[in-house]
């Protein structure tokens, strides 16, 4: 004879199920309940690098939380080890703000509720490190092609002119990736336009608005070029600050622009901080 114990233990869980997924309406026919809640995601975003230097507020970010069932009812931020100094606001929003840090590593944590009650944490870490403002006495040279959007007719409708260079080299600091561009008014003939200069390379930048119109050269057949490069002041998290400029005098630029070749040769000159 065959054993029946496995048969009665399958019978018995089949019935349990049905007991258990289904239900009766009120006309007497079975509906199978096949809902559940899910549990939620959370998510306290990539970890941070700040400085004792930095004054503004960091932002610890759970917006990226997730829920399957789109329930998330409640975010809750707190401390979980690191400096026991520091100020922590909004704790019960997706976002929250972290203000008065020192020198550490910290790790903050993220708890996010469903309206069921289930729940998800995540931790973020950040890293506050000592801000040293580095000096270099930058002097490149460089020659490359330049383009520019050719509404110099006098369109009316808000159309801007715009001019852009774009050149890759090394210095005494590594690689560097340098971009310029111009935006001007094409309707004004006072030759009215705002340049601004980039130069990446690992460890830092040197960003900033420059004086040089390359709209007056271009329209003027080109020609020799002389102008500033004024920089932006750096934060330790190497953001500039738009619009403050650093306490330092202003760069030297020279150089021509070709325009039958379409080329521009620039010398870019003075003291830098990163």
């Amino acid at each position: 004879m065959k054993p029946q114990f496995p048969i009665r233990v399958i019978a018995a869980l089949a019935c349990i199920l049905v007991i258990a997924g289904c239900m009766k309406d009120i006309d007497g026919t079975l509906d199978f309940n096949t809902s559940f809640n899910t549990q939620p995601y959370a998510y306290a975003g990539e970890d941070i690098f700040a400085c004792d230097a930095n004054k503004e507020p960091i932002n610890l970010d759970g917006t990226a939380s997730s829920d399957p069932d789109e329930n998330i009812k409640s975010y809750k931020w707190s401390y979980f080890s690191g400096p026991t100094s520091y100020i922590l606001s909004n704790a019960d929003s997706a976002i929250a703000k972290l203000e008065q840090l020192v020198i550490g590593t910290y790790v903050f944590e993220l708890v996010v509720t469903d309206a069921d009650g289930l729940t998800s944490s995540d931790q973020v870490t950040i890293k506050v490190d000592r801000y040293i403002v580095r000096e270099h006495d930058l002097d490149i040279t460089f020659t490359c092609p330049y383009s520019y959007s050719d509404n110099y007719g006098g369109v009316q409708g808000g159309f801007y002119d715009f001019t852009y260079i774009d050149y890759s080299g090394t210095f005494e600091l590594g690689t560097y990736t340098l971009t310029i561009t111009e935006s001007a008014d094409s309707v004004d003939s006072k030759y009215d336009s705002y340049t601004y200069i980039q130069i990446l390379f690992e460890g830092g930048y040197f960003k900033g608005n420059s004086s040089i119109k390359f709209k007056k050269l271009i329209q003027e057949k080109g020609g020799a070029i002389k102008g500033t490069f004024s920089l932006y002041k750096v934060e330790c998290n190497n953001n500039n600050i738009p619009d403050e400029l650093a306490d330092l005098p202003p760069l030297t630029v020279t150089g021509n622009l070709d325009k039958n070749k379409r080329e521009v040769t620039l010398r870019i000159v003075g003291q830098t901080i990163y």
